[in-house]
């Protein structure tokens, strides 16, 4: 069995860490066909791209670098942002939040409730 290596352009990075480069990320005014940045644009603009609907697996874990990826490059959900780009909100233990109903006397779970 033969294996083949990756290209550099699609090894894991050393840090783990996906990368958060614009210029990698496809420019979705460029996709729709209105971008007024032209070559000034921070976004990736690939012609390639722009014809293919499939996203790059590789960008999807992370670990795409290649520039001329023929495969779509879409903006990664950023687990620490909501979608409004404001930082999501953080997460409450259930248990160490009173429940409104049980207060009011109406809890259906009794005792149970936490």
């Amino acid at each position: 069995v033969q294996h083949t290596r990756l290209p550099d352009s699609h090894q894991p990075r050393k840090s783990g860490k996906p990368m958060e480069d614009k210029s990698l990320t496809d420019c979705i005014f460029f996709l729709s066909s209105s971008c007024k940045n032209g070559d000034r644009c921070e976004f990736r603009h690939s012609g390639d791209a722009l014809k293919n609907f499939t996203p790059c697996t590789f960008w999807m874990r992370g670990t795409c670098t290649n520039a001329f990826c023929r495969f779509r490059h879409p903006a990664r959900p950023n687990p620490t942002k909501s979608s409004y780009g404001a930082p999501a909100a953080p997460k409450v233990d259930p248990s160490s939040t009173p429940c409104f109903f049980y207060s009011n006397g109406g809890c259906t779970k009794g005792t149970a409730c936490p």
